[in-house]
């Protein structure tokens, strides 16, 4: 049974947050995609992953991360990957996304 869950909220003017917990893969991310898009359009400046209790990302989801990245670099707005854990960190940087994507440990 996959734990995905979602919460969204407002940090600032400038910023909307969404904590990702669980395993964001498959068609659970296939199926968020949408929403992390509409919220992309919303957040006036940045829209920030918070990654800390997210514990597996699969392709699927490395996909829409990146898809969110160039549509928001597209549009003027930063999106980060806040506090990943350090298994998404590993699967990122072997991946050398760290490249393409931008991670933070704090705001």
């Amino acid at each position: 049974m996959n734990s995905f869950h979602a919460e969204i909220h407002k940090l600032d003017e400038e910023s909307i947050v969404i904590k990702i917990n669980g395993e964001f893969e498959g068609m659970d991310a296939m199926n968020y995609e949408a929403e992390l898009m509409r919220q992309l359009e919303l957040a006036p400046k940045r829209l920030i992953l918070e990654l800390s209790d997210a514990k597996y990302i699969d392709s699927a989801a490395i996909s829409i991360l990146t898809k969110l990245t160039i549509n928001g670099r597209r549009n003027g707005k930063q999106v980060i990957l806040l506090k990943p854990s350090e298994f998404i960190l590993k699967v990122l940087f072997t991946a050398k996304l760290d490249q393409l994507l931008t991670i933070s440990e704090k705001l």
